[in-house]
């Protein structure tokens, strides 16, 4: 699309470094961004949107390039990086660009928004306690201060490492980046454009990789406010951005199980939290999945099994000796971006006897 935001993309990814082991994907990953953004959907140039890869995302080409864009001007400025990083800084070709240093170089573009995606082991060191002036600040107040349309959006907190591959190839954290961006429905609207927004895209991602590497680094955001545009949205908006949420018993093994079914619009993602509660409403056990509707009008089936070992003894055995005993499902629909409840439902046993209650 035409580049009529002023919007450039400095894109850098580094597989080998001096004192590193050799990364897979952090190149393939930094080409598959800068495609993304500079392609059909994204709102960058390729022209005003330099690639650094290998052995050209030098230190001094990162800086070179940063001060290319000051001098002609930038409204919203993307900086991503996929390499090895650290407490220090990123490594890149030749070395290690520090965090302060890419702050003051980032600064000086003067920026109306910026957005510093970081896909590097201990990424998020770009947010931790810094001393400015003797005085003991974190990196996103700092930036916040210093520019106040810093955006900072990271792999991995600052004590975690990011992985590549598992099921995918290219690193975990940009793959399922780039499927946020294209999948979501678009929450930012710009002219006649609907884009996917910052913080849309970073919950997504966010709740997917929580979802299918549970044991990995998540990813941390700061300062993501919902207006910064990333790719125009991909996806069939809907007038009606309604979610439903239905609960019912299930005739399974497990007298405690249920089925719930839940419905929504194309690309906005929702988080399905369970609970089982006793008579008291007291938890027994909580579940929670993410659904991420990908047609215009899609719906989602889970089944909710306890078994019974996590019963406490009395409940268990009351249950298979009373079928009166009343239990509930608890279920709720939320927003991940606002906490908004979207849905909620809740069936009540006796097992023989289910009811279900539907608040849409």
């Amino acid at each position: 699309m035409a580049n009529s935001m002023k919007y450039r993309a400095l894109v850098c990814g580094v597989n080998r470094t001096a004192g590193a082991s050799p990364l897979r994907f952090a190149e393939d990953d930094a080409r598959r961004v800068h495609e993304a953004f500079t392609g059909p959907m994204g709102p960058a140039s390729a022209s005003d949107s330099p690639l650094l890869l290998g052995p050209h995302a030098t230190v001094g080409n990162v800086l070179f390039c940063l001060q290319h864009m000051a001098r002609i001007g930038t409204e919203y400025l993307l900086f991503y990086f996929s390499g090895h990083g650290g407490e220090d800084g990123i490594a890149l070709a030749d070395g290690t660009l520090s965090y302060r240093r890419l702050h003051k170089a980032l600064q000086e573009v003067s920026a109306r928004a910026v957005l510093v995606i970081l896909d590097a082991c201990q990424s998020g060191t770009f947010g931790k306690v810094v001393e400015v002036g003797g005085i003991g600040r974190s990196w996103a107040e700092l930036l916040e201060s210093a520019m106040p349309g810093m955006r900072m959006f990271f792999a991995a907190r600052s004590d975690e490492n990011t992985m590549e591959g598992g099921g995918v190839p290219g690193g975990r954290f940009t793959w399922t980046f780039l499927e946020a961006l294209r999948g979501c429905a678009g929450a930012m609207r710009h002219g006649n454009t609907q884009f996917v927004a910052d913080d849309e895209a970073f919950y997504t991602t966010y709740a997917l990789m929580a979802q299918r590497w549970p044991q990995d680094a998540l990813p941390e955001g700061r300062n993501l406010k919902g207006d910064f545009p990333m790719l125009q949205s991909q996806v069939a908006q809907s007038t009606s951005p309604t979610f439903a949420l239905i609960v019912q018993s299930n005739q399974s093994k497990f007298a405690l199980d249920a089925v719930a079914t839940v419905l929504g619009y194309n690309g906005r993602i929702a988080e399905i939290r369970y609970q089982l509660l006793d008579e008291g409403w007291h938890l027994i056990a909580r579940h929670a999945l993410v659904f991420w509707p990908r047609q215009p009008l899609d719906i989602s089936v889970h089944e909710l099994g306890i078994p019974n070992l996590v019963l406490p003894n009395a409940i268990a055995h009351a249950f298979q000796t009373k079928p009166s005993v009343i239990l509930r499902w608890a279920a709720q629909l939320v927003d991940p971006l606002d906490g908004a409840l979207l849905a909620a439902a809740t069936t009540f046993w006796p097992y023989s006897l289910p009811r279900a209650v539907w608040t849409p």
